[in-house]
């Protein structure tokens, strides 16, 4: 498996995921999320089965906003996953790491079913969604805090 995941070749383009819930849409000032994700070629293109990561963007709770968090990970209301996210690098870090966690979830549960082969291609994919926002890209993230989501309403 080690020896498939080196030969593959990653480019990475801005997801825009649109979470399947109506509960809690998304807000409508930002329709990109802020977080890079994979896509490989040429073998395996991601996002597997179409199962795109959340979508991690500026907070749609001013309350929560004023409080600090002015990123937030849309996830259906029934997930347990940590949300809200404070103005810092590290936590938009780790919101993006938590949408590659929550987007694979999401491919074993549906796109894999229990067959190993495609569980170990989410896998794969999660591995490669991680390294996209490892330490080695913190200029990424340190920029994302300066530039987005600095005032309430903004994308």
């Amino acid at each position: 498996m080690k020896k498939n995941l080196m030969c593959l070749t990653a480019v990475f383009t801005l997801s825009v995921a649109v979470p399947s819930f109506a509960s809690e849409p998304p807000p409508e000032s930002s329709a990109a999320s802020i977080c890079v994700m994979p896509t490989v070629k040429p073998n395996v293109s991601f996002p597997l089965g179409g199962i795109k990561a959340p979508k991690v963007s500026c907070h749609d709770n001013k309350e929560k906003f004023k409080a600090g968090y002015h990123f937030k990970l849309f996830v259906s209301p029934d997930r347990k996953e940590r949300i809200d996210y404070l103005h810092k690098p590290e936590e938009i870090q780790a919101a993006c790491q938590n949408a590659c966690i929550e987007q694979s979830k999401n491919c074993k549960e549906t796109f894999a079913k229990g067959d190993k082969a495609k569980v170990a291609m989410c896998n794969a994919q999660l591995h490669d969604c991680m390294a996209a926002h490892n330490e080695s890209h913190s200029a990424v993230f340190k920029k994302i805090s300066d530039t987005r989501c600095t005032k309430y309403g903004e994308p």
